[in-house]
């Protein structure tokens, strides 16, 4: 039987959810995973629309803790009406997609293996 004491630093974990390794792995995640398969699942037309991903490093606020995070973005002007549909076209939830993939592989990155394919 052994026993340990913990004592959470609160400090210590906010300054690391803003620090510089997490800020890469967020980006790193969001370049090379969630914006290759956002690509995978789009509709292909003209090219625009695939063409058009990009990341963004930013921060947010998630149960009082400012932590860096990275967004997935698509900048052509029709992005809203493939995710959302039209009257005319059905909608294509390319982002949200990308979301459910990546939450579906969540388990394995949280217990230290890798986001894999």
């Amino acid at each position: 039987y052994v026993k340990a004491d913990f004592k959470l630093d609160v400090r210590g974990i906010a300054v690391y959810a803003v620090g510089p390794e997490l800020r890469d792995a967020c980006h790193d995640l969001a370049e090379n995973k969630a914006k290759p398969y956002a690509q995978s699942i789009s509709p292909i037309e003209s090219g625009n629309y695939i063409g058009s991903f990009g990341v963004a490093d930013q921060h947010t606020t998630i149960r009082g803790l400012r932590r860096v995070a990275a967004r997935l973005y698509n900048v052509t002007r029709h992005a809203t009406y493939v995710e959302w549909g039209t009257d005319k076209t059905p909608a294509r939830y390319v982002l949200t997609e990308t979301v459910d993939y990546l939450n579906s592989k969540i388990n394995a990155f949280n217990v230290g293996g890798a986001i894999d394919d």
